[in-house]
């Protein structure tokens, strides 16, 4: 490849999803304007005994035609059948000619945060009623997270760059950040980049509610996601996807291609502060953003539009950011960051709790002690920016 290093520029071409409120980029936004909402009382499975009894689900939803055939449908569980369709989609609203294209050059990066969900509830029933030689010979393929790019490689013979990121709500940001890298270092020309979830099952709404994760306004579905409400009382489950078709600008412009946005900077950085909740302070997602600044060589003024990604429960933001603190954001359209200027009354904090309590942050004392072995990861936090060259984009579930 020609051109390679970080001057490198990376644009935006193609939009595919498949969502609660529609199935392509265009009937999403269209939704999105006229205030739709796509959360309701969950169909798929009786949801009378559980706790939180509201979703958002994809209706009307077919994936076969962005598969081979209907037998590979049923090979695959219903994140993958996204995610295909997805990246299915965003090729169609790219105009990229594969083959006229070298697919060397062409890579796939679909995260998920659990993957095959669906399929692990279904064998694990099937094991315990039958027995183990009654589990599908295609359960391990079906359940893994990163079957979406594996299969969407496979189906169109994109032999570039391709893994599967999973980094819960971060996911499909490092995905696009990961695949703009790519383009950036010169290891591909063009990056399909999302990602895919399906955990509307029994197992996932249980396990989220087990958490006390989810919202319970089970009586009013569309006013249950309010993650900047004083009064909010856990997130909606959602499930679809939604795939970027990331191109090097000149590839971009030597086949007349339509750009809705460049990307101009990426950052991932780690709290490293507790399993759910964020830095008090908001270190983690400050640096990020510093970092994505950095690489776009920008200004916090330039950026004119901040999209944050709250935590959903009040217990989980039980400090008050300072002015200098930020926040994961992302943007429909036009990916950007920039430390939010957040007034202080717009984060809960629980009464009789300061910043620096000890339920918020472990005392220095505490802090030195020697990490458990069996300490879980805690969830990056990441910031990716682009400056918009067409009005429209697409968004991509976390």
């Amino acid at each position: 490849m020609s051109n390679v290093g970080s001057e490198r520029r990376v644009v935006v071409t193609g939009l595919g999803c498949a969502s609660p409120l529609g199935l392509d980029a265009d009937a999403v936004w269209k939704n999105i304007l006229a205030g739709k909402c796509g959360v309701g009382r969950v169909g798929a499975f009786d949801i009378s005994a559980y706790d939180c009894q509201i979703a958002a689900e994809v209706h009307g939803f077919d994936p076969v035609p962005a598969f081979p055939t209907p037998k590979e449908v049923r090979r695959s569980d219903r994140f993958t059948h996204f995610g295909v369709y997805a990246g299915w989609g965003a090729l169609k609203d790219s105009g990229l000619d594969l083959e006229a294209e070298n697919r060397d050059d062409i890579g796939v990066y679909i995260g998920s945060g659990i993957g095959g969900l669906h399929t692990t509830e279904e064998q694990h029933k099937i094991l315990l009623a039958k027995g183990p030689g009654r589990v599908s010979p295609f359960m391990i393929p079906m359940l893994i997270l990163n079957m979406s790019s594996g299969l969407f490689a496979l189906y169109n013979n994109l032999r570039g760059p391709n893994f599967a990121t999973c980094s819960a709500c971060a996911t499909s940001n490092h995905a696009i950040g990961e695949a703009w890298w790519a383009i950036k270092r010169g290891d591909a020309s063009v990056m399909f980049a999302g990602g895919t979830e399906a955990t509307i099952v029994p197992l996932g709404m249980s396990g989220f509610a087990a958490m006390k994760a989810m919202s319970t306004r089970n009586d009013d579905p569309q006013h249950a996601s309010r993650p900047f409400d004083r009064d909010r009382d856990g997130f909606v489950m959602g499930e679809g996807a939604a795939v970027l078709v990331l191109e090097e600008l000149e590839h971009a412009r030597k086949r007349g291609a339509r750009i809705y946005c460049e990307i101009m900077g990426y950052g991932n950085t780690c709290d490293a502060n507790h399993m759910t909740s964020p830095d008090p302070e908001g270190a983690g997602a400050a640096r990020a953003i510093q970092m994505g600044l950095k690489h776009a060589r920008m200004r916090p003024e330039e950026i004119d539009y901040v999209n944050a990604t709250p935590p959903a429960r009040r217990s989980a933001t039980c400090a008050r950011p300072r002015p200098s603190s930020g926040s994961s954001v992302t943007m429909p359209g036009s990916w950007r960051s920039v430390p939010p200027r957040v007034p202080p009354d717009t984060c809960w904090v629980p009464p009789g709790a300061s910043s620096r309590s000890s339920a918020a942050r472990p005392s220095r004392r505490r802090s030195r002690r020697r990490p458990s072995t069996s300490r879980i990861p805690t969830r990056p936090a990441t910031s990716t920016m682009c400056r918009t060259r067409r009005g429209r984009c697409g968004s991509t579930p976390s």
